[in-house]
């Protein structure tokens, strides 16, 4: 017999909720574990809980350098994008590494703090 399909929407009970997010956010950093070991690639993961608690996974030396690598591949993409012409792409792909730049500097000041 096998698990029903999970409704999306948001939990209405306050504990069943917080239960949810803690089960599925150690079920989260596992499959990251997981990827990062079987695959041999650098995974990082920042998970803000409704609280505002900072949960975090990093399989490389340190979540800092990942961000790092991640600013210079989104910069060369971006520059790449700009020779090829295609501005639409290159729009979307800067507001969304500067999403991810920010939310990224604000957990790292979290971190360091």
């Amino acid at each position: 017999m096998g698990r029903g399909k999970v409704q999306l929407k948001r939990i209405d009970d306050k504990i069943r909720r917080q239960v949810t997010f803690s089960k599925r956010r150690t079920g989260l950093i596992k499959k990251a574990r997981e990827l990062s070991v079987l695959c041999g690639v650098d995974v990082g993961l920042v998970i803000f809980s409704p609280k505002g608690r900072l949960y975090e996974f990093c399989s490389g030396e340190s979540f800092g350098k990942l961000v790092e690598r991640y600013q210079i591949h989104n910069d060369e993409e971006i520059g790449a994008s700009k020779d090829a012409g295609g501005t639409d792409k290159m729009q979307k792909n800067n507001s969304e590494g500067s999403g991810l730049r920010t939310g990224a500097n604000q957990s790292l000041k979290m971190i360091q703090r």
